[in-house]
């Protein structure tokens, strides 16, 4: 699945000390929600609920995109090792 294949590209880019800025949705998502350190996991829960659901209103596979947007946050991980 694509929510623990971009857990695992995470993991793997912290323990690298691999840091990408924070920007566009996320950025907007940080803002409107707060840290995410003080999400409880029940309401991060409604939080991917809810993106969930913005992706079925827009017709968007979210599986498929999250797979896609972790490959490109993999690429670009890799590209900063070089």
């Amino acid at each position: 699945p694509a929510l623990l294949q971009a857990v695992k590209f995470l993991k793997k880019a912290a323990s690298a000390d691999y840091v990408e800025p924070i920007s566009g949705p996320t950025s907007e998502l940080f803002t409107t929600l707060g840290v995410a350190t003080d999400l409880t996991a029940e309401r991060f829960g409604e939080v991917l609920m809810g993106i969930v659901e913005m992706a079925r209103l827009a017709k968007v596979d979210p599986e498929d995109e999250l797979r896609l947007a972790a490959g490109r946050f993999r690429e670009r991980f890799e590209a900063s090792r070089i």
